[in-house]
């Protein structure tokens, strides 16, 4: 999994300076500009940070062609990405092979969130709206491989074993974690 994510590095630095420019460029051709998206006590500052995010990850998911046209997840390319030449071992690419097989079956929201009309009570909504799909079926995996993994292989930290509990249990709340 960590040559997966440096085939991901120098394009997701290329995406972030891409969607961060166009987020400034946004703030700055608003009459009202936008809520600072690194203000963590301000509720817009929050949706512009989690959009950001998606967009980040949209960027990447189109650059690597792992996202078909619609938005949908593009699953041939996405298995031979996932399960490419850089899993060797054996146990490792069934583990993987389920949870993409697992986070295929799901249905992802498409949009970051539902359009939101800018209106003189919300002047600050610029309608910036990316998918999420990849970035959800990436943490989709993630969860999956974090639960199959064989007791073995596992890192028995309090950490590690805080976040397996919370995903077999199916919390929700990523806040649950921060408490360990």
């Amino acid at each position: 999994m960590k040559k997966l994510h440096q085939k991901e590095k120098d394009v997701g630095k290329e995406c972030h300076k891409n969607v961060t420019a166009k987020f400034d460029e946004l703030k700055v051709n608003t009459k009202h500009p936008r809520a600072d998206p690194m203000d963590f006590f301000s509720c817009e500052g929050m949706k512009n940070m989690k959009k950001k995010i998606y967009c980040v990850n949209e960027c990447i998911g189109k650059a690597q062609k792992l996202l078909n046209d619609d938005g949908s997840l593009n699953e041939e390319n996405l298995r031979s990405y996932v399960l490419g030449d850089s899993i060797k071992q054996e146990w490792m690419k069934d583990l993987v092979t389920h949870g993409v097989n697992e986070c295929l079956k799901k249905d992802f929201y498409k949009t970051s969130s539902p359009k939101e009309e800018t209106t003189s009570a919300n002047p600050t909504d610029v309608s910036v709206e990316c998918n999420p799909t990849y970035l959800q079926f990436l943490s989709c995996l993630y969860k999956e491989v974090e639960i199959g993994c064989p007791e073995q292989y596992q890192k028995n930290s309090k950490k590690c074993k805080a976040i397996r509990k919370n995903f077999t249990e199916n919390k929700k709340r990523m806040l649950d974690l921060l408490k360990v």
